[in-house]
């Protein structure tokens, strides 16, 4: 199953914050949500809302993965 890309300058919508709890909890499991929950009240857009997420994470590897969803617009 393959998941669709999001641009990091995508506005913040229910559909990226929803992807990234997806995202997330693959990683973290079910604390995954609080977490998201409260970055994404600060985040301005996709790819802030992931960069921050992502140093949540304990490994380089976890956060390669989880910021692999998103796509740089540059």
């Amino acid at each position: 199953m393959s998941e669709s890309r999001i641009l990091a300058s995508e506005p913040l919508t229910p559909a990226v914050v929803l992807a990234a709890e997806k995202r997330m909890s693959q990683i973290l499991g079910p604390a995954s949500s609080f977490i998201v929950e409260m970055i994404s009240q600060d985040s301005a857009n996709a790819g802030e809302l992931f960069k921050r997420l992502a140093e949540e994470l304990n490994n380089q590897q976890e956060r390669e993965y989880f910021l692999s969803i998103i796509e740089n617009s540059d």
